[in-house]
């Protein structure tokens, strides 16, 4: 017989979402020489999402793509932000003021709460429309 002093371990199910990754650039080789880096399939996707506008606040909060889409739309909105016209839209509709070494990771604090990140879309939508 077994030995009664040991106990049956129970083992604990985790069902929480699943967690992507970390995105790591792969560079592949080409067949004349040189090499070409891949987007992985999550960022790659993000990216998608985000073309046929449908944006970061249409998605539940538990949901790993989200964070990528965000920050998608960070990484669009800081490259808008090169020109003068779209600077303005920025401190129009956010109240922020532009400082290259800066934006991105205020737009990041800007993007924590719903209404704020709806705000953000509606600053990438309206630079969309001025193009």
């Amino acid at each position: 017989m077994r030995n009664s002093t040991k106990k049956n371990k129970k083992r604990k199910r985790n069902n929480k979402t699943k967690k992507i990754p970390p995105l790591k650039t792969i560079y592949k080789h080409h067949e004349f020489g040189g090499t070409y880096p891949v987007i992985h399939p999550f960022k790659y996707a993000a990216q998608r999402q985000l073309d046929n506008l449908n944006l970061p606040s249409d998605f539940p909060s538990n949901q790993p793509l989200k964070n990528l889409i965000v920050q998608e739309l960070i990484r669009r909105i800081v490259i808008f932000l090169k020109y003068k016209k779209n600077r303005k839209n920025l401190y129009k509709l956010l109240k922020i003021k532009y400082n290259k070494k800066t934006i991105h990771s205020n737009l990041e604090k800007y993007s924590k709460t719903k209404k704020k990140l709806q705000k953000l879309e509606k600053l990438y939508k309206t630079i969309l429309l001025t193009k």
